[in-house]
């Protein structure tokens, strides 16, 4: 599904949803709409939690296999429990849309996020948060044999407590019946060179060219390739070089721009082989092992802590014990 901005409409001005036409669902608000659909804020009648319905009216020539592969998929990713990742609860259709339901994050988007920022970027540390959380989430997809094939700031949330939770699966292409050449103009911030060329051989380095992508995004306020139009674009993410994140700011380490110029690396080949390689290598990072270190010590300060207050307790205890019927402290009558 195209962007859409989550800004809530109350459902009693949307005349399509005054008759509530999703069993066990009470439509609450719309949070955005695009061409092919809605996204609903919900309320799940039957287990009184909030949730959000993503609706899409399918076309084309082949509208049952386009149904079949949707109902496949929804179902591939509902099975998928992750705390990365968000979660997928039910899959249905109505006379008019075929909708997905899905947890509801209480929090905002990376997009939100960034677009709600003077200069349109983040803190090196802060980054490197999201990096890692949304990798873990690939990693996770990719040892279930799938994909995302759509990792973008608008489908990365960031809840209340900052935990990424990595959304909207590409589920929606089968229904709109995209071209390869349609898909990749729809999302040209963030695809991959094979993207781009309509290579029909994609896997999860694709994936992860694209994280490369929010990555710049979030550090330097701007996708690597910019251009007049779409297929511009295109045409720089096959055969143009990304500027190195560190010679264009020279705030951001040169391990943060090494590890970005990794990811977006033209020859998938000399990508990350997997999400994992990835983290793994992230781990090595100084501002990271940085973090880890202070995390350490604040948990051996927590224990210490702890320790003395239980001694200071087990002193109280003993103070008790000893002061009882037969002690050498009992009060002398």
């Amino acid at each position: 599904m195209e962007e859409t901005e989550y800004s809530e409409v109350s459902v009693e001005r949307q005349e399509e949803f005054w008759e509530q036409p999703f069993q066990g669902y009470q439509v609450l608000n719309i949070l955005g709409r695009g061409k092919s659909g809605s996204v609903l804020l919900a309320r799940d009648t039957r287990f009184e939690r909030d949730v959000v319905i993503k609706t899409m009216a399918p076309v084309g020539d082949d509208l049952e296999g386009a149904v079949e592969r949707f109902f496949y998929d929804a179902r591939q990713v509902a099975r998928l429990k992750h705390e990365n990742l968000v979660r997928g609860y039910d899959v249905g259709r109505t006379p008019k849309y075929f909708y997905f339901v899905t947890e509801y994050i209480r929090g905002e988007s990376l997009q939100g996020r960034l677009e709600g920022l003077q200069q349109g970027k983040i803190r090196e540390l802060e980054s490197l948060k999201y990096v890692m959380q949304v990798a873990d989430a690939l990693q996770f997809i990719h040892e279930q044999g799938l994909m995302h094939r759509d990792v973008k700031p608008s489908n990365i949330l960031i809840d209340n407590k900052g935990v990424v939770k990595l959304a909207d699966f590409g589920m929606a292409k089968d229904l709109t019946f995209l071209s390869a050449e349609d898909a990749a103009l729809a999302n040209c911030e963030i695809a991959s060179p094979e993207v781009a060329s309509a290579d029909p051989i994609i896997d999860i380095r694709s994936d992860l060219y694209s994280l490369g992508c929010c990555w710049f995004r979030m550090l330097l306020g701007r996708y690597p390739f910019t251009g007049e139009s779409a297929a511009v674009v295109l045409r720089k993410h096959i055969s143009d070089d990304p500027e190195m994140p560190h010679e264009v700011d020279s705030r951001i380490t040169p391990a943060t721009g090494q590890l970005i110029m990794w990811l977006l690396n033209k020859d998938r080949e000399r990508r990350p082989r997997t999400p994992q390689q990835f983290v793994s290598k992230l781990m090595t990072h100084p501002l990271v092992k940085l973090e880890q270190q202070q995390h350490d010590l604040m948990e051996a300060d927590e224990a210490e802590e702890k320790n003395e207050d239980d001694d200071d307790a087990l002193d109280d205890d003993e103070f008790v014990i000893y002061t009882g019927p037969g002690s050498k402290h009992q009060p002398q009558e």
